[in-house]
């Protein structure tokens, strides 16, 4: 064996197998260099400014972006079903077009929700089918709902 390479027979065993210390001399030689290598600094070279901006997201929101949607809470108890259709749109972007024969009482505690979310849980809870087409909400009476659901037989 080499002068560098150090050998021990493995403790309490007499298969001959034997270790050598060659991987933690060889890690402990680039961990040494790389000390060294890091106090080392170079001259950095910089980008023209035109491609930091363009890197650089705006601090300025640009005129187009999308305002966020108000949130609010909501506690209601046994509310009529029109009033509070068109109450949730007061003084909102929304618009509320609600059918006549739409009936009922509502109930909801809700926080930190925005108006279609609201919608989207009374249509799943109480049934009242609500179309939506851009900013205007259409509240139809609730009726017999059918659902298809997926079956995996073999589970």
């Amino acid at each position: 064996m080499s002068s560098n390479k150090a050998s021990q027979t493995t403790a309490g065993s007499d298969s001959g197998l034997s270790m050598s210390d060659e991987p933690v001399t060889d890690m402990k030689t680039i961990l040494e260099d790389a000390k060294r290598n890091a106090n080392i600094t170079r001259q950095g070279i910089t980008a023209p400014n035109n491609v930091i901006q363009s890197l650089l997201p705006p601090l300025i929101p640009s005129e187009k972006a999308v305002p966020l949607e108000s949130r609010f809470d909501i506690n209601v108890k046994a509310v009529n079903a029109q009033s509070l259709f068109f109450g949730l749109v007061k003084d909102t972007q929304y618009n509320m077009v609600v059918h006549p024969e739409v009936k009922g009482v509502i109930s909801l505690n809700l926080q930190n929700v925005t108006v279609p979310e609201v919608l989207s849980v009374i249509n799943d809870v109480y049934g009242y089918p609500v179309k939506r087409n851009g900013r205007m909400y259409q509240i139809l009476p609730a009726g017999i709902r059918t659902e298809v659901f997926k079956v995996n037989y073999l589970n």
